[in-house]
């Protein structure tokens, strides 16, 4: 019992307030933003619960490595990092679902709302991002609601969204023929054991959808939201007879059924649930490993924790610049604050829509062809989803270490550059239909450098590293060029420019490669 008070006094109640102000400050700031944004500017930012919940883990995560490392050393090593490992991992994983929900975030958000009443739907532009409408005039052609269906894979299964759109009119005159103001927008979600979208399940899914969609009037429910612009959504509006063929988006508004003073129950709820799932988990796991008596007493004679950490510390250095490696960790943060930038952007987290990276200026044939040669300058900092990040990450790091040391650190940010700038025209002319977004091109750029200064570098004195680096880097480019031409998912272009590129540009630092590598 002893053993167990100790740690919940020095571990767990620690946490538990680390995880509460970091879900706390989390949701005012991020509630502060929107509120700021949608009340200054007018704009709106689309982030869903996968966003925050990124966003909020990554955070909380480093929080807990930051805050709880030192006292985690209470608990005793084990085989392979034992329960001081474990506790890190769980630590990191349950702050970050305790508040990663982003419940706090969403309920700060909701109780910003102003609730303003407006004649009808024409004025909703007017009027912030973070604002409730209730309107004066709302008649809506329920019998000419449009839907569109929009399938999807799970795990085991498969999910069938329906998008509902009815047009909003500013009288029941109108509704025989007149304009459209904007359209209310429902989603209605039901999920399969089965891939096959004909089923039984689906089809009366669809039939009972059709019905409610149809049947509620505007006296059922209390206010309306902006909705998210997606592309199921889109697509039943632009089905609709109503819709206007224009630039300029529909107004698509999304209804509320409970009282406006309610609208932060249920993050609320959410929440409460998650953190109490957190932190009991937490405190399960506390209940097991006994507390490290030499790292206890060094406590009790100093008054502090031991700080000592290789495994963290290794794992950081990985991303601390430092003489021979100064250049690389500075590239790969840049790349880490423009996927920062997007994902608070609401352009999304697994994946990016092809519209929001062309608007964000990703590279294509026909964009630089027409005068917008800056796309070649921002093309490489975007990037299509984290996987593609994570894979460019890791290329950058595993290069830069081996190469930075050889051509010095403005050596690799020149190649780099260039080859990113290769990359992009080789494209623009090779394959003008598809987008040239990412560094692939770049990281390409040194791997063509490492396997041209390792090819006269055998008898050097950095040869051994090389060869090593050159052999995995050809590894690297016959594997991406092979997915390339096979699914069409990589632009081959790019990879080819920027692997040329690099491979010319060795030139430039011939004789570098049989010199000891700088320390």
């Amino acid at each position: 019992m002893e053993n167990f008070l100790l740690k919940l006094r020095l571990i767990f109640w620690p946490f538990v307030r680390l995880v509460l102000l970091v879900a706390s400050g989390y949701a005012v700031l991020w509630a502060g933003l929107v509120w700021g944004l949608g009340a200054t500017l007018g704009v709106q930012l689309r982030t869903g619960i996968g966003t925050q919940f990124f966003l909020l883990g990554t955070v909380g995560g480093i929080a807990t490595l930051v805050g709880l490392r030192p006292r985690l050393h209470l608990l005793p090593d084990g085989p392979r990092g034992g329960w001081r490992s474990l506790f890190y991992y769980l630590a990191t994983i349950t702050i970050g679902v305790a508040a990663g929900t982003a419940a706090a975030a969403a309920a700060a958000q909701a109780s910003l709302l102003q609730l303003v009443m407006l004649r009808d739907a024409s004025e909703v532009p007017r009027h912030p991002a973070n604002t409730a409408y209730v309107l004066q005039h709302a008649y809506l052609a329920r019998r000419h609601t449009t839907f569109e269906d929009e399938y999807g894979s799970i795990k085991g299964g498969s999910r069938l969204t329906i998008y509902a759109a009815t047009p909003v009119f500013r009288t029941a005159a109108d509704t025989a023929g007149g304009a459209a103001l904007g359209w209310l927008a429902d989603a209605f979600i039901t999920t399969s054991n089965t891939r096959d979208y004909s089923n039984t399940d689906f089809t009366r899914f669809r039939q009972e959808t059709t019905v409610a969609a149809r049947v509620s009037g505007p006296e059922s429910f209390t206010y309306l939201v902006t909705a998210e612009p997606s592309p199921g959504l889109l697509a039943a509006v632009a089905r609709s007879p109503w819709a206007v063929r224009s630039a300029t988006r529909p107004i698509l508004l999304e209804a509320r059924y409970r009282p406006f003073a309610q609208r932060s129950d249920d993050a609320l709820h959410a929440l409460r649930l998650a953190l109490l799932w957190g932190g009991g988990l937490f405190l399960g796991f506390l209940l097991f490993p006994k507390v490290n008596e030499r790292r206890l007493q060094h406590y009790r004679g100093t008054g502090r924790f031991a700080t000592d950490d290789e495994y963290v510390n290794q794992a950081l250095a990985w991303l601390r610049p430092r003489p021979g490696f100064f250049a690389t960790p500075l590239l790969l943060g840049l790349h880490g604050a423009a996927l920062l930038v997007l994902v608070v952007a609401g352009l999304g987290f697994f994946e990016v829509e092809t519209a929001d990276l062309l608007a964000w200026g990703a590279s294509s044939g026909p964009g630089v062809r027409g005068g917008q040669w800056w796309r070649l300058l921002v093309s490489p900092l975007l990037t299509d989803g984290i996987l593609s990040w994570l894979n460019s990450a890791w290329a950058l790091v595993f290069a830069g270490r081996a190469l930075e040391p050889v051509v010095g650190r403005r050596g690799l940010v020149g190649v780099y550059a260039a080859a990113a700038l290769a990359g992009g025209l080789a494209s623009v002319w090779g394959q003008p239909a598809s987008l040239a977004v990412g560094a692939s091109g770049a990281v390409m750029g040194l791997f063509g450098l490492g396997i041209a200064l390792a090819i006269p570098a055998r008898a050097g004195g950095a040869a051994f590293r090389l060869e090593v680096f050159a052999t995995l880097a050809g590894l690297f480019v016959f594997v991406h060029l092979l997915l390339g031409l096979a699914t069409e998912r990589l632009n081959v272009a790019v990879l080819m420019g920027g692997l040329l590129a690099g491979g010319l540009l060795s030139r430039c630092f011939k004789g570098r490669a049989s010199r000891p590598p700088q320390p």
